[in-house]
């Protein structure tokens, strides 16, 4: 899930803010609001739960997530390929990345671009086993595919291959069983200098047993 400032600015801090491959490391602010299945905004209702923006954090082999209040969203170490999901009673749960979320991955490519943070991005439509998702993506905010191919939870690994490495910088996921609409819209691209203790485990956190 990012907004970069210009093209020209990224250029001119690849060498500094990039992975060896030329991948974005960086920071990615995200806004968050949500529907019912009639379009109706319940953000007032879900936010405190799933959070009104997060900044999404991604090196070369790690991501996390942080919300609007500070407190921890989620947490993957590509070392031991362990993902966790955080509570705000500052309780996290931990699964096994290789394990399957879904066993059903449908992609259909859209025959349109939209501009989001700056960047023109292409648009596909991914049907997994209770959702139906709208994925905005762009290649020149990407990571390497190969580098996350045993993170099979959430279908990570699966995404970026079809998006052939283009970090998403806008979703809108229909989650058909908890009848929602989740969007989520990038306000902020940042390059930034990341290193492997960012991506600790937090302190002042608890793994649930």
């Amino acid at each position: 899930m990012k907004k970069m400032g210009t093209i020209a600015l990224l250029f001119l801090m690849m060498t500094s803010f990039h992975s060896g491959s030329g991948d974005f490391v960086g920071m990615i602010k995200m806004k968050h609001k949500y529907k019912n299945l009639e379009g109706k905004d319940i953000t007032s209702l879900l936010a405190p739960y799933l959070g009104r923006e997060w900044e999404y954090y991604i090196d070369d082999k790690n991501y996390k997530s942080v919300n609007e209040s500070g407190n921890w969203v989620q947490l993957y170490t590509g070392a031991d390929n362990l993902y966790y999901s955080f509570t705000k009673e500052k309780s996290a749960s931990k699964f096994d990345a290789g394990s399957t979320s879904s066993s059903k991955f449908e992609v259909t490519y859209l025959d349109r671009k939209e501009k989001v943070a700056g960047y023109l991005c292409d648009i596909m439509k991914v049907e997994t086993d209770n959702q139906t998702t709208i994925y905005y993506y762009s290649k020149e905010v990407r990571t390497n595919p190969e580098n996350f191919a045993n993170h099979n939870y959430g279908n990570w690994n699966q995404y970026l291959k079809a998006a052939e490495g283009g970090i998403t910088l806008k979703f809108e996921l229909t989650d058909h069983k908890n009848k929602f609409i989740w969007i989520a819209t990038a306000t902020a691209v940042k390059p930034l200098a990341l290193t492997a203790t960012d991506f600790e485990f937090p302190v002042g956190y608890t793994i649930a047993e």
